[in-house]
């Protein structure tokens, strides 16, 4: 049983070290010449989906027969700035090419969307690197008024705001109906770049919703209780070219944000107000 319990972790370890390699474009420990400033480099991302954080620790070296310990005299604390709770990452370390080692610092404990994390990398030589990022959530999430486009039909702008990236965005229409409450979702098309906004098509989903709905409910009982959007968001470091830069530290998460409409919108839907 401890076999398998550690073979799976050290299984996770290397998906891990793996993850950050290519997540950071990283994959050589930083070299110095001369003196150097900091002890480590570090790098690393904050996932509020995921059950363990991790980040990797690198030992900034002057030679290429550096020999690399079992360990790293190195301390790594997550503090939320929000409760001001801190844990200390526990460390560990995975064998890779060339007889080097890759030091990894991990925790199990969770991360809320919508706060602000900071990262302290602790030296025993007294160095310590820090970094502070943003889960991105409901606060990065704008809702304009609904208007009509040129069409005259209802359309309902969402900008994205102090991210870098925008995957999988997704709209749930939550109705209430004659067989229950309902969750209708729309898939909408990610925007290409952060700056742009996605323009909800509130009357095309709307008929679309109630033509899906006809023949399981009284489609003249439907009514809308609220809409929700949900997307992968990507705080603003994952912009930022990390080549020579010895710390990276980010986040994402799938964030949410839910609204209501005014009850004269509800009803030029074609919903009942609930």
């Amino acid at each position: 049983m401890g076999d398998r319990i550690r073979t799976r972790w050290r299984g996770a370890l290397l998906l891990a070290v793996a993850m950050l390699a290519i997540g950071c474009d990283n994959t050589l420990d930083p070299f110095v010449d001369g003196a150097r400033t900091a002890e480590f480099a570090f790098y690393g991302f904050l996932d509020s989906r995921a059950d363990t954080q991790f980040v990797r620790v690198s030992p900034m070296i002057n030679s290429a027969t550096f020999d690399y310990p079992e360990r790293l005299d190195a301390r790594v604390i997550l503090t939320d700035l929000t409760s001001m709770a801190s844990v200390e990452l526990r460390d560990s370390s995975v064998a890779i090419e060339d007889n080097r080692r890759s030091y990894i610092y991990f925790t199990t404990e969770p991360v809320a969307p919508d706060r602000s994390f900071l990262l302290e990398v602790f030296a025993e030589a007294g160095d310590t690197m820090r970094a502070i990022t943003h889960v991105p959530g409901a606060s990065n999430i704008a809702i304009s008024e609904a208007s009509r486009d040129s069409r005259g039909l209802l359309i309902q702008s969402v900008e994205w705001q102090m991210v870098s990236r925008i995957r999988s965005v997704e709209v749930t229409y939550r109705l209430a109906t004659s067989a229950g409450p309902m969750r209708m979702l729309r898939p909408y098309a990610a925007p290409v770049f952060a700056s742009e906004r996605t323009v909800l098509q509130l009357e095309v989903d709307s008929r679309q919703i109630l033509m899906d709905l006809a023949g399981e409910v009284d489609t003249g009982r439907v009514a809308l209780d609220g809409l929700e959007i949900s997307a992968e968001l990507h705080s603003p470091e994952w912009s930022r070219p990390v080549s020579g830069d010895p710390t990276f530290f980010a986040a994402v998460s799938r964030a949410t944000k839910s609204w209501t409409l005014p009850d004269s919108l509800v009803l030029a839907l074609g919903f009942q107000v609930p």
